[in-house]
């Protein structure tokens, strides 16, 4: 120990150390695994973004591995030692040491490996391990007729596991809850629409629910929650509303009746007069309810790859309705579902049909923009007219906000 050199400890200079997941044989290689050194600085120089690892980084067939960021303290030495014994009568030493700096961060990749899935070749030559290449990379796509004439097996990875850590499986033998009835959704493009069925969805209120899709084929889920519950005169649960509209109705997922309530056998796609019950989407940036935005926490780094895999059961569907009557309800409540002169919208966004917006300017231009032909984007309406009906609602809604915000906050605004 005698031979040993004091070395001077540089603390200005930091250090990030990054925990490899593998034996570096080569930088320029392990830097392409860990994305290029671009990457790796703008990781290190951004907070909150993760370090990750491809260990195939032309493969689109892996997934990464994802490096925990974690505080240390340390030390980066050099240390040099002579193979040859010094001189006789030389005063140097046998073993050099030098600091390189501090180390205050590690990046250590503390997950599991997923499955690394590859396309099954057999007898390589050099036509098929281009293809293969080919297939394999990201960086150079193969289309799907050359693809064909390959002779080797290549399925696309279905899903990669939503966490990089070990799992705890609990087997529970309580029985599983029911699931809440959802409704049956057909695309615009759809040729043909659900037919009535021979046998309706048995209960008490389903000839009432039968009476209101004679008087309006198309209902909004809000405008039929709310008709239902002021004519059978009980807050009624969604849960009851889908059971017994999964047989008597319908939904659109794309176009002009999205999300709506359409009595089955009826197709508003070919009937000219449905144009009055179109879906108009508004929405707000800004709301009156909403003057100071929510406090956005920020999000840790954890090892979960994916969303978590727990949460809590759904409630059980077996409730009919409460005990609260229509008349006990606000009346504000209860016409959610229009829109009037002087109304505010406490949503963000929120789905109107065209027929429950009471403003007159907005029924003066759905009556001057009807067409002869439907489309998926505008329906039985010209190009261009709901976006002049959302518009004008738009405006009403701001004065609306004015207003309840007095004169002093509106010419703040």
């Amino acid at each position: 120990m005698d031979s040993l050199q004091e070395a001077q400890l540089n603390a200005s200079k930091r250090l990030i150390c990054v925990n490899f997941p593998g034996v570096v044989q080569n930088v320029s290689r392990a830097l392409e695994v860990l994305g290029g050194e671009p990457k790796v600085s703008r990781v290190f120089t951004t907070p909150g973004n993760r370090l990750e690892a491809h260990l195939r980084p032309r493969d689109v067939e892996t997934i990464p591995l994802y490096a925990t960021k974690t505080h240390c303290c340390g030390m980066v030495l050099r240390v040099r030692v002579r193979k040859k014994p010094p001189p006789e009568g030389s005063e140097e030493p046998a073993v050099k040491a030098e600091v390189i700096g501090c180390v205050t961060t590690m990046y250590e990749f503390s997950g599991l490996a997923d499955f690394q899935f590859l396309p099954a070749a057999v007898n390589k030559t050099p036509e098929r391990a281009s293809a293969f290449h080919h297939a394999t990379s990201i960086l150079e796509p193969l289309s799907s007729a050359a693809l064909v004439e390959t002779d080797f097996l290549h399925i696309p990875t279905f899903m990669f596991c939503r966490s990089d850590r070990p799992l705890t499986f609990r087997a529970y033998t309580k029985p599983r809850v029911d699931r809440p009835v959802s409704a049956q959704f057909i695309p615009y493009s759809e040729d043909t629409v659900p037919l009535p069925p021979v046998k309706p969805y048995e209960h008490f209120f389903t000839s009432t629910f039968q009476e209101l899709f004679k008087q309006r084929p198309v209902w909004s889920t809000q405008a039929f929650h709310n008709t239902v519950v002021q004519r059978i005169g009980k807050q009624i649960t969604k849960v009851v509303i889908k059971k017994i509209n999964k047989t008597l109705a319908y939904m659109f997922s794309s176009g002009p009746w999205r999300l709506c309530w359409v009595r089955r056998g009826y197709d508003p796609r070919t009937d000219p007069e449905s144009y009055k019950y179109q879906v108009l989407d508004f929405r707000t940036k800004r709301s009156v309810y909403r003057a100071k935005p929510d406090k956005v926490r920020p999000q840790r780094m954890t090892s979960t790859i994916g969303p978590t895999l727990t949460k809590p059961p759904p409630p059980a569907s077996s409730v009919v309705f409460d005990s609260a009557g229509a008349d006990e309800l606000a009346a504000d409540d209860l016409e959610s579902h229009l829109y009037h002169s002087g109304k505010l919208v406490k949503q963000g966004q929120k789905l109107f049909q065209v027929c429950d917006v009471m403003l007159d300017d907005v029924k003066a231009k759905l009556a001057a923009g009807r067409v002869e032909s439907c489309t998926e984007k505008d329906g039985w309406l010209s190009m261009g007219t709901m976006d002049s009906m959302r518009n004008m609602l738009t405006q009403h809604v701001q004065e609306a906000e004015q207003v309840e915000q007095g004169p002093a906050e509106a010419s703040a605004s």
